[in-house]
């Protein structure tokens, strides 16, 4: 009967610690997406190289990519592949300019967790 509460425990915690993965993720990436809103036109390539650029200090990160409304690349980082390949791993958009005309999508991976 012990392991059964055992694998109930560490089901838990791992839940917990993958909402706080998602919160510092998502914390990260909202700071990054407003300072992207406010960068003016011709700026995106240079300045957000550099922002997204930032978000590569948490383990978690993988990539990032700053979108036009198309859904294409305006930036990516890593620049030479941006999240080609990522596909299966944990994805989070947010949008960038108030109208939805830009967004800002991360990969992030949950290894450090398992």
């Amino acid at each position: 009967m012990t392991v059964p509460g055992i694998w109930l425990v560490v089901e838990f915690e791992t839940g917990q610690d993958r909402d706080h993965l998602a919160a510092r993720i998502g914390n990260h990436a909202g700071r990054v997406a407003q300072a992207l809103s406010r960068l003016p036109p011709g700026a995106e390539t240079l300045v957000g190289r550099d922002l997204i650029g930032m978000l590569a200090v948490d383990r978690a990160f993988l990539c990032g990519e700053f979108l036009d409304e198309q859904g294409g690349p305006i930036v990516a980082y890593p620049a030479a592949i941006g999240c080609k390949g990522q596909e299966t791993a944990h994805s989070l958009v947010m949008p960038v300019a108030a109208d939805g005309t830009t967004s800002l999508r991360l990969r992030y991976t949950d290894r450090e967790l398992v």
